[in-house]
């Protein structure tokens, strides 16, 4: 039966200077080379290689898993221009929106690619994912480095060789190497950016990250050259992130942020600089707004909820982000708007949470105000990082029914990771006594991020896995889960029956919580009644569906099928004929029809519907002109009845043997 669905180092030289009677000369720091001589290049091979390693092995479950209903659909396995790199696909990738109103030509040209070599085999998708987001934690690696070594040189304490953390080991400045290290192993690790990478779909965080991050190396090589190449180049970058992404439109931004904390002057040069890159934000953004609204995607709403309450989203979803980048825990693909009182009023931790931020922003400013200007500044800038890469997502403006989404910290955490990587570099040195501890502490807590990490992309295992672990985090709270359930398990009911009782369990949820009198509710449940044969609750549920939806002709037809599982073919005939009333080219209920009335006696009608069948269906007319063929026989009208048997056999249909002989 037919259900109704309804629902990603320069070495100065390491010799000692005599000081004319061949002394060493101690503490000379000519002697000392930028990245640690040897020892600095090994790291920088070494670090980004384990972290890759590790990276890879938190995120190698989801080799196992296949593809989820919630997006890889539209993106995937349903997306016909990914399937060939034919010349009008080609057109519609990279020129229009062919992704639930997202315009991101450039991830569905990487999509397409993977399709090109893996077909529907999700395995592909998922190790290129993987591939990408560990390319991304070795560019975090670097730009820690590089961006260490320009506050170094903008006179930043931390990186000084007589204060560095590895002063009594003598490895230079390695500190640099270990604290980007730590940046990037926290980036390649962190549960928050598993949705990012285990959701096939989401490719577009990892390819926009790949050139954001790129970017900003690229940015740090030309506030030391000023070259022009260097500066095309790094437009070039933003460009592909915008096609990768248009959340890549805060770029700009984020270069602001990376002056103030290199004590750039914030001077006209320093703003007409940027002002290529706000124009191309500009431009991408103008017509990703007009491809969207041409098919009617935008559904961004100030009307949904009161201005108050908007801005009390907005700084929730600024502290959960914050909060859940130090204890990630209770992660979700989907986080529920909260449910208001009578009065508008919402839970306390909404109505608290501009009072957190002020803590957690205010507290860290005090506190890094007090050990100093550098301090202050590197706080400061860290935070907007942060903010300009989360702006666009903090729900002042309703998008979506989820107020967080886990992805967005992809490319947001870095400035929270800046701030947390110095303020270990300084605890460690001002608590030398406590190294060892504190060692045992950070290692513990990235052992504890890799766990969680790893068992967070097992919950992207399916359909099922996914849906099941947002229903038991929020449970009764949104729809979303059960109609995605219901769905799945009801198409999983074809392959294993025994998924029926989940199926309708699910449906029973939304029928009695959010959907009451949904026709397509109850046209699946009916049809899985049918299939189980329990044909009282199937006729009660085609009822139902019916009377929602009157003009459901598909419930008619299936009601009717349902009359003739339980033998009473006569009973069918009323919601045939209204099935066909409705329209008169559904095939399955003029068939249907034809075999009723034939059962029933009504051989002139049923000689009338095949004659009907013939007219829609031509590819089976053997089939039907035999069927006309026997009515007439019955009829007892011998020459109709073998004109028609001759036409059916002359159609290519085998007739029974004697068949002709028996009417001559």
């Amino acid at each position: 039966m037919t259900a109704i669905r309804n629902i990603k180092n320069r070495s100065h030289s390491s010799s000692s200077r005599g000081n004319g009677n061949n002394k060493l000369v101690k503490g000379n720091k000519q002697n000392r080379s930028d990245g640690g001589g040897e020892v600095g290049f090994s790291l920088k091979l070494i670090l980004p290689t384990v972290i890759s390693v590790i990276t890879f092995i938190c995120f190698s479950y989801t080799l196992k898993c296949g593809f989820v209903h919630w997006d890889d659909q539209v993106y995937v396995y349903e997306n016909p221009f990914i399937k060939s790199f034919s010349a009008q696909n080609l057109k519609m990738l990279l020129f229009h929106v062919t992704t639930a109103g997202n315009f991101h030509p450039l991830t569905m040209l990487s999509l397409a690619i993977n399709y090109h070599f893996s077909g529907l085999s999700p395995m592909g998708y998922h190790l290129t994912n993987i591939i990408l987001h560990i390319m991304n934690t070795i560019l975090v690696f670097v730009l820690f480095v590089r961006l260490f070594e320009a506050m170094r040189k903008a006179a930043y304490p931390w990186f000084d060789s007589d204060r560095r953390l590895s002063q009594t080991n003598g490895e230079g400045n390695s500190i640099i190497f270990w604290l980007a290290a730590l940046a990037a192993l926290w980036h390649g690790i962190h549960p928050m950016h598993v949705e990012s990478v285990a959701w096939i779909s989401e490719r577009k965080d990892l390819l926009y990250a790949l050139f954001y991050f790129s970017g900003i190396i690229v940015y740090l090589k030309y506030l030391e050259s000023k070259t022009v190449t260097i500066y095309f180049f790094l437009l070039a970058l933003f460009l592909l992130s915008l096609l990768a992404k248009p959340g890549a439109v805060v770029f700009p931004l984020t270069l602001f942020a990376i002056d103030y904390l290199l004590k750039k002057p914030f001077s006209k040069r320093a703003v007409e600089e940027k002002i290529p890159f706000f124009i191309l934000s500009l431009l991408v953004g103008i017509y990703t707004y007009s491809l969207q609204s041409s098919q009617g995607a935008m559904t961004a709403s100030f009307d949904t909820f009161s201005f108050g309450q908007r801005i009390l989203f907005s700084t929730y979803t600024f502290m959960m982000y914050i909060i859940k980048a130090v204890i990630p825990v209770h992660l979700s693909n989907f986080y529920p708007y909260p449910r208001t009182g009578a009065s508008g009023m919402l839970p306390a931790a909404y109505l608290l949470s501009p009072l957190a931020d002020v803590i957690i922003v205010g507290l860290p400013l005090y506190l890094a105000g007090k050990a100093g200007e550098d301090y202050k500044r590197l706080v400061t800038a860290g935070f907007l990082f942060y903010f300009f890469n989360v702006v666009l997502i903090l729900k002042f403006v309703t998008v979506g029914g989820s107020i967080i989404n886990d992805r967005y910290s992809y490319v947001a955490y870095t400035g929270l990771f800046l701030i947390a990587v110095i303020a270990t570099n300084e605890l460690f040195r001002k608590f030398k006594s406590m190294r060892y501890p504190f060692i045992a502490f950070l290692s513990l807590y990235s052992v504890l991020l890799c766990t969680a990490c790893y068992s967070r992309t097992r919950v992207w295992y399916s359909t099922q896995t996914l849906w099941e672990d947002m229903k038991d985090k929020f449970p009764m709270t949104i729809e979303d889960p059960y109609s995605e359930l219901a769905e799945y398990y009801r198409t999983q009911g074809v392959v294993n029956p025994a998924y029926y009782d989940s199926a309708l369990a699910n449906y029973e949820i939304l029928k009695n919580n959010w959907r009451p009198k949904s026709a397509g509710i109850f046209s699946n449940m009916a049809n899985i009644y049918a299939l189980k044969k329990d044909y009282a609750k199937a006729f009660e549920s085609y009822s139902k569906a019916i009377e929602y939806q009157p003009s459901d002709t598909n419930a008619y037809l299936n009601r009717a099928l349902t009359f003739m599982d339980m033998n009473q073919s006569r009973l069918a005939l009323p919601d045939l004929d209204k099935a066909i009333m409705l329209d008169s080219n559904l095939v399955q209920a003029v068939q249907n029809r034809a075999y009723v009335n034939y059962l029933t006696g009504n051989y002139i009608e049923s000689i009338a519907d095949y004659n009907h069948l013939i007219r829609l269906n031509g590819s089976r007319n053997g089939e039907f002109l035999y069927d006309i063929s026997i009515n007439y026989r019955i009829l007892k009208k011998n020459a109709e009845a073998i004109t028609y048997a001759e036409k059916a056999k002359q159609a290519g249909y085998s007739l029974p043997v004697g068949y002709l002989e028996s009417m001559k």
